[in-house]
C-alpha cells in the first residue's frame, strides 16, 4: 500500500528552511496509528497487541452519551459567508437550511486537486455570488442562483508558476482579498475581477485572510501576522510568533471582534492583539504535556480560533482545547482534546471534530463532554483513510463532510440521520448562505444543495 497517497492531506507535515523562502516536504505522518508495520520506511515492526483505546478515553474527556436533549437556537438566515469561518469572529451559529437539502447545481471551476496540490481552503459567498479558487491559483465568481460563471482571474501569472498550495479568499465591501503562496496579497473588484492593488508579503500565505473594520489580517508560513489597510493596501503593523521547523499543512486565519485580533501560530502560541495597532493584550500557549505519536508532538493550531460572547475558543491538533476570557485573558477552562478543524458554537454548546475522528458536543461554559460519537461508525471497515471536515450547524443538523465524498447530517444529539454523496472527495468544510449548502470537491467542482 502506498501510505503516502492514502494519507489525509492536512496530516502531511512540511518543514520550512531557515531562510523561510519556501517549504520542503520532509515527513508525512510517521505512523497513522502509532503502531503496526511501516514498510514504506523499510521498518517492519510487530504490531502492538491489545485493544485500541481512543485518546479521549485517556484524558479528562470521557466517552459519554447525552443525558438529555441538546437544543440548538432558532435557525437564522444569513446573506453572506464572506470569509473563512463565515465572519471575522468565526462564529456563525445555527443557520437556516432545509433539513434534507437536495442538489441544485454543480459547476467545475478549474484544476483538480492532487496529492501534492491539495485544496485546503473553501469558497466564500456574498451578494448572491460564490467565489472559489482552484489549485492553479485561478479565482472564479459564480452566481449562487444557477451556477453561471461571471468572471475568472488568475493569481499565478504574477509569479510565473502554475501550481499553488494554499492561499484563500475573503469578501468585504465589494472587494475580494486573496492571499497566495507566491507571497502576495491581492485586492480584486468583486463585480469584475479586475485588480485593484497587490502587495508583497514577507513569506507565502497558506490560509485565507481575515477582513474587519477596514483592515486585512494575513498570517504567513513564517508565523508573521501582517495587517494592511483594506482600501489602499498599505501595511499598518505586524506581529511575529516563534518560527517552527515543521508544521501541519494549512493554518488558522485570525479572528477579530470588538477591537481585538486573536492570532494562533503554528508554534501553539495564541496572542490577543489590539486590532488598531498590534499591541499585545495577553497570550496563551497550547503545548501538549505528552505525545501519543509523532504528529501530536507538533503544537500547530490549524483550527481557526472562535470569538463568541467575550470568550475565545481555541483547539490545537496536539491535544489541547481551551476557553479564554477575551477581555482579561483569564483561562475559563482547558481540556486535553485536540482537533484540526474550527469548532461550531451555538447556544451553550461547542461542536467539534476530534483528532480521533469523533464528533463531540461540549458544554462551552465548562468544557465538559455532553456526547461524543465516532463519525464513521456507519461505514464498513476499509483501507482508505477518510479525512472529515466541519462541523457547520444548519437546518437543525450538524453537517460534516468527508474526503470520501460523503456529507453527513447529525442530529443535535449526535445521531446520524441521513447522508448525501458526491462522486469526489470533499476536502474542506462546507459553507451556508441564503439557505444553500455549498461544497467544493477534489475535482474543483462547486455543488449547491438547497
Amino acid at each position: 500500500m502506498d501510505l503516502f497517497k492514502k494519507m489525509p492531506l492536512p496530516y502531511k507535515v512540511y518543514q520550512m528552511n531557515r531562510s523561510l523562502a519556501g517549504l520542503t516536504c520532509v515527513i508525512s505522518m510517521l505512523a497513522l496509528s502509532g503502531c503496526g508495520s511501516n514498510k514504506w520506511l523499510d521498518i517492519d515492526k510487530e504490531p502492538v497487541k491489545g485493544e485500541r483505546i481512543s485518546v479521549l478515553d485517556q484524558t479528562s474527556i470521557t466517552r459519554v452519551k447525552s443525558a438529555g436533549p441538546v437544543n440548538l437556537s432558532l435557525a437564522k438566515p444569513n446573506a453572506a459567508w464572506a470569509q473563512a469561518g463565515g465572519n471575522a469572529a468565526h462564529a456563525m451559529g445555527h443557520l437556516a437550511l432545509s433539513s434534507k437539502p437536495e442538489k441544485a447545481w454543480k459547476r467545475d471551476i478549474g484544476s483538480d486537486a492532487s496529492t501534492y496540490l491539495p485544496i485546503i481552503t473553501g469558497p466564500v459567498a456574498a451578494d448572491g455570488v460564490v467565489y472559489a479558487m482552484d489549485t492553479q491559483g485561478d479565482i472564479s465568481a459564480i452566481t449562487l442562483a444557477d451556477g453561471k460563471k461571471i468572471w475568472s482571474a488568475s493569481l499565478h501569472g504574477k509569479s510565473g508558476r502554475e501550481d499553488t498550495v494554499g492561499g484563500g479568499l475573503a469578501y468585504e465591501g465589494g472587494f475580494i482579498y486573496a492571499t497566495s503562496p507566491y507571497a502576495k496579497l491581492i485586492c480584486l473588484n468583486a463585480k469584475t475581477g479586475e485588480e485593484v492593488w497587490t502587495k508583497n508579503l514577507y513569506s507565502p500565505a497558506r490560509v485565507s485572510p481575515t477582513v474587519h473594520d477596514g483592515r486585512v489580517f494575513v498570517l504567513t508560513i513564517s508565523n508573521e501576522l501582517q495587517v494592511f489597510n483594506a482600501q489602499d493596501g498599505e501595511m499598518t503593523w505586524t506581529h511575529s510568533g516563534i518560527v517552527e521547523n515543521a508544521e501541519v499543512l494549512g493554518g488558522a486565519s485570525p479572528a477579530v471582534k470588538d477591537g481585538v485580533a486573536i492570532v494562533a501560530y503554528s508554534s501553539g502560541e495564541i496572542f490577543a492583539l489590539k486590532a488598531e495597532n498590534g499591541q499585545e493584550l495577553w497570550s496563551e500557549g497550547l503545548v501538549p504535556h505528552f505525545h501519543t505519536d509523532s504528529i501530536s508532538a507538533l503544537a500547530h493550531i490549524r483550527a481557526r480560533p472562535v470569538i463568541a460572547d467575550n470568550t475565545v475558543y481555541a483547539i490545537s491538533q496536539s491535544g489541547k482545547a481551551t476557553a479564554i476570557n477575551l477581555s482579561s485573558g483569564e483561562q475559563i477552562w482547558q481540556k486535553s482534546i485536540g482537533g484540526l478543524h474550527t469548532p461550531a458554537i451555538d447556544a451553550n454548546y461547542l461542536f467539534m471534530i476530534t483528532a480521533d475522528d469523533e464528533l463531540a458536543c461540549l458544554n462551552r461554559k465548562t468544557g465538559e463532554a455532553i456526547w461524543i460519537e465516532p463519525i464513521g461508525a456507519h461505514l464498513k471497515p476499509r483501507d482508505e483513510v477518510i479525512l472529515w471536515s466541519g462541523p457547520v450547524l444548519a437546518g437543525e443538523h450538524i453537517v460534516v463532510t468527508g474526503s470520501n465524498g460523503e456529507i453527513l447530517f447529525f442530529s443535535p444529539d449526535g445521531e446520524l440521520t441521513h447522508t448525501l454523496q458526491d462522486k469526489a472527495g470533499i476536502p474542506v468544510s462546507p459553507i451556508v448562505i441564503d439557505e444553500s449548502l455549498i461544497t467544493i470537491n477534489h475535482r474543483a467542482e462547486l455543488t449547491v444543495y438547497r
